[in-house]
């Protein structure tokens, strides 16, 4: 698997306060859940992160019928703190057995983040997360080819899609 897609219903978690998105008691918490249930969903029980070492790639488009109550930035980084190991966080024991769902094991291995905000109907995000390769002859990132995972997180059949994809192309 060299990349991986989900939908998710609502809007991001985002940064608002100095409390760590992933406490206890944050204010957006159900946001949190919602975001780790899509990519368990999404990533099925594979223990331990998807991508554990290689140089990564992030696009996260919002469709929402109106002006999102946050901003990119705050979108993307709280995103990306969801979405790796949180073992060095401590006791997460709220998150239930959604702790272990990880994508990569730190956020430094993003190289590469898109974010596009369009008009839609319904407010809901897609995350999609792709390996990056390097070149061999000029050490260079280059997106890498491959098979992309896909599943609809608002799906309700739960159906993953094996259709072949490009990475990092629409």
């Amino acid at each position: 698997m060299r990349g991986i897609d989900f939908t998710v219903a609502g809007y991001p978690p985002a940064k608002n306060e100095a409390k760590s998105i992933l406490a206890a008691g944050h204010m957006y918490a159900d946001r949190v859940l919602v975001l780790l249930q899509a990519a368990r969903e999404a990533v099925g029980e594979f223990a331990g992160p998807l991508f554990p070492t290689e140089p990564l790639a992030l696009e996260v488009v919002l469709e929402t019928p109106a002006e999102p109550p946050s901003d990119a930035p705050n979108y993307l980084g709280e995103i990306a703190d969801v979405l790796e190991a949180k073992a060095h966080r401590g006791v997460l024991e709220h998150l239930g057995g959604l702790v272990s769902v990880a994508l990569y094991s730190n956020d430094r291995q993003l190289r590469e983040v898109h974010y596009r905000l369009e008009q839609g109907a319904a407010v809901r995000y897609r995350a999609r997360l792709w390996a990056l390769a390097r070149s061999q002859s000029d050490g260079k990132e280059r997106r890498a080819g491959g098979r992309h995972h896909q599943r609809d997180a608002t799906n309700t059949q739960g159906q993953a899609s094996d259709k072949p994809e490009v990475a990092g192309h629409d």
